[in-house]
């Protein structure tokens, strides 16, 4: 019989500490809003449900230092237990976010603060798949032909998709496997997402189908998608 997790030993980390280059304005992405509300705001209800021991967000220093003063009035009584400056690189940000967590933490969830769709059943599937495991995150089949290209933008091959992923987040992991695993980078290493760092540390991670829902909001047109799918679903209920 499976163990289920005790979910009262859930940690999660919101990762908003970019400085969100490719969609520029005087607000950065996680704090957009949607349908009247930040994205983060958003982003950090879907794991209410689960009621995780602590919700961290790492956050842009400058954003860092406005909540500081305003967190009530952004995030009310959601349940974020403690805010955290990140880095330079989303690496570093993340080390950051792993150095708060409370002593008590035994499973933890890195999630982009900027996907806000998120299914609660489905939390619950790869929350289960992590604690049976040591490591698990969303991803999505390829569907489309991959080509690799040279420095001239030529085709030099077609790759098979056949077992190519598209890594999502959350990323769920045993908190000591993680907490190894960042332990073995050096200082300055910079990583594209954390399974990645599970891998380098030779720690197996485990994929589950994640949903094309679950996007990131990173160009002016995917915050534009983003408004149109919650209004249609506000429409739909």
């Amino acid at each position: 019989m499976k163990k289920k997790f005790p979910w009262k030993n859930l940690s999660v980390i919101l990762v908003a500490a970019g400085e969100s280059l490719r969609l520029p304005g005087s607000v950065r992405k996680p704090f957009l809003k949607l349908a009247g509300k930040p994205v983060i705001v958003h982003t950090l209800e879907n794991f209410l449900p689960l009621g995780p021991r602590e919700i961290i967000l790492v956050l842009h220093p400058r954003d860092l230092a406005h909540l500081e003063k305003n967190l009530n009035q952004t995030f009310g009584n959601l349940g974020v237990a403690k805010m955290v400056a990140g880095g330079k690189s989303r690496t570093q940000s993340v080390r950051a976010g792993l150095g708060a967590l409370c002593p008590e933490a035994s499973l933890v969830a890195i999630h982009d603060a900027v996907r806000p769709f998120l299914e609660e059943s489905s939390l619950k599937k790869l929350m289960q798949r992590a604690w049976e495991t040591g490591a698990a995150i969303f991803a999505l089949p390829l569907k489309d032909t991959v080509k690799e290209t040279d420095a001239d933008f030529s085709i030099t091959s077609t790759l098979d998709r056949t077992n190519l992923w598209l890594a999502q987040t959350p990323q769920v992991f045993h908190t000591s496997l993680i907490l190894k695993a960042y332990e073995k980078l050096s200082p300055d290493a910079a990583f594209t997402d954390d399974a990645q760092v599970a891998e380098a540390a030779g720690f197996p991670v485990q994929v589950v189908p994640g949903s094309p829902r679950n996007m990131k909001i990173t160009f002016p047109e995917d915050l534009n998608l983003a408004r149109a799918l919650l209004a249609k679903e506000e429409r739909e209920h």
